[in-house]
């Protein structure tokens, strides 16, 4: 007796319950059953939910055997009268979370399974733009979707025939007006991949038109699913693997020696080192120095490095909180600023926590462009490791509160620098540091940004000249501009105020020159 000749009151268990319940109602292709449970509801389930009294399920034995060798993918079918599978097999490395949802996003299934060329859900809906909307759809089984076909065939309505999550995905589809067909997907973990199976099988008087273009076409089902959603990820794992390799065993090297050795790597046409230094002034100044060379021919000599080498003492430059250098003359702030970012640079220049240093950095940057001169590279302070490891902890700022931290952590993190929120020792405040992150990312906003103790003093002169009153401002800067010092004037970023000590200047070279 075929499964759904079965007699109504037959016995059935629920295999993910273990609830017992008796058939109501029987439904053909595919065969679905209502089942009055235990507890007066009837619920809709099908032939592979079930254990049926005196019945047992046959697995399709095309693929049993195969897949028991462990292949990565193959393929297999089997042809009877009025009945046709085909099965296929694929190993996927990737996350199984990852697999399932792009396996039950109906909306992409045009991109990969054969013969569709659209699909819709049919949802009972008022508003018509919600009746056709995927977000909308309760995937569940029993929904119903619509497929239309790659030829010149309408609409045909399919259904969602049963889901267990990120194991089974059964669907009912509908491909031309002559054929039906079922197909069911199973997911497997074996070790770090995962083992997709899809089976469809096909039944009825037409169920031969499912294996033709089989070993085509069809066949490649599993393998445009992987190429297109799981591209290369084994090859992007195997080069990460080689680029860890060659990080740990690249020497330690001191700033003078890695800005030689970056030089001689450029001028052989290898920019991968220079490019890697993970030293943002270091990376420039180098940058500034392939460039000097290649004007002049001068060319360091290349260092004597033996891999694996490290040498008794790294030299870092100073930096302070925001990772620019730290100068006792502005002036020599301003000029290596603009030596970088006539370089390409634009990173510490824009990370100049002083807003008039930094305005008058961008108006030299402005006239070196146009002058062609540039300003002279200043020395850069350094220190030791052995001297700032002892003052770690100094250069870090201090909290009082685990809150502002936290606040401090996030903000950075939302502008590209993660060392901070990484450094965080305490793994609570860290995880709470990174929730709050992950959660500013999708809201879109950002905690209060806190002030940073160690630098009360030169928050407070910021403080000190924003209050300065508009009047003495404008007083100052319109005597500078009659003088000819333009470079404050253009880096205000109040435009009004900006504007008005403009037309001062004018009217006041006017009235001196009548």
């Amino acid at each position: 007796m075929s499964l759904h000749q079965l007699q109504i009151g037959t016995q059935v268990t629920v295999k993910s319950t273990g609830d017992i319940g008796s058939i109501k109602d029987v439904y053909y292709f595919p065969t679905t059953y209502n089942v009055e449970l235990p507890n007066g509801s009837v619920e809709k389930f099908n032939t592979y939910d079930l254990n049926i009294e005196g019945k047992t399920i046959r697995e399709p034995g095309i693929i049993k055997n195969k897949i028991s060798k462990k292949l990565n993918s193959g393929m297999d079918y089997d042809v009877s009268l009025f009945c046709v599978k085909t099965a296929l097999w694929q190993e996927i490395k990737a996350d199984i979370s990852d697999v399932w949802t792009r396996l039950i996003s109906l909306k992409d299934y045009h991109l990969w399974y054969p013969g569709i060329q659209r699909m819709l859900p049919l949802n009972d809906m008022g508003r018509y733009v919600h009746q056709y909307s995927f977000d909308q759809l309760d995937l569940k089984p029993g929904s119903h979707v619509r497929t239309r076909s790659r030829a010149l065939f309408p609409f045909l309505n399919g259904r969602i025939m049963g889901m267990e999550k990120e194991k089974k995905f059964t669907l009912f589809l509908r491909i031309n007006p002559l054929l039906k067909e079922l197909a069911q997907f199973d997911l497997e973990e074996k070790n770090d991949k995962i083992l997709v199976t899809c089976t469809r099988t096909y039944k009825g008087l037409f169920s031969l038109i499912g294996y033709w273009g089989f070993h085509k076409n069809k066949s490649l089902l599993l393998k445009d699913f992987q190429e297109i959603f799981f591209p290369q990820i084994a090859e992007d794992k195997k080069k990460k693997e080689e680029k860890s390799t060659e990080t740990e065993s690249a020497p330690v090297m001191n700033r003078e020696t890695t800005i030689a050795y970056a030089v001689n790597k450029g001028m052989a046409g290898d920019m991968d080192f220079i490019n890697s230094i993970p030293d943002k002034p270091t990376r420039g100044l180098a940058k500034a120095a392939l460039v000097r060379a290649k004007r002049t021919g001068i060319i360091p000599p290349m260092p004597d490095i033996s891999p694996g080498k490290v040498s008794s003492e790294t030299i870092k430059p100073k930096t302070d909180v925001d990772g620019v250098p730290v100068f006792e003359d502005t002036q020599d702030l301003i000029h290596y600023a603009v030596n970088l970012a006539l370089d390409g640079n634009m990173d510490v220049i824009n990370g100049i926590p002083d807003k008039p240093t930094r305005g008058k950095a961008k108006a030299l940057m402005v006239k070196s462009k146009r002058t062609s001169e540039r300003p002279t590279m200043p020395e850069i302070p350094i220190q030791t490791e052995s001297s700032s490891a002892g003052n770690k902890d100094a250069s870090s700022p201090k909290f009082e509160s685990t809150e502002d931290l936290i606040h401090y952590a996030v903000n950075k993190a939302l502008d590209g620098d993660m060392e901070f929120i990484n450094s965080i020792e305490a793994k609570p405040t860290r995880g709470k540091a990174k929730a709050m992150m992950v959660k500013c990312k999708r809201a879109g906003n950002r905690p209060p940004m806190p002030e940073l103790p160690g630098h009360a003093e030169k928050s407070g002169q910021r403080k000190t000249e924003k209050d300065e009153s508009e009047e003495e401002l404008m007083k100052r800067l319109i005597a500078a501009g009659i003088e000819g010092n333009m470079e404050e004037i253009n880096a205000l970023d109040n435009r009004v105020i900006r504007g008005k000590i403009k037309a001062a200047i004018v009217r006041e070279k006017r009235k001196i020159g009548k």
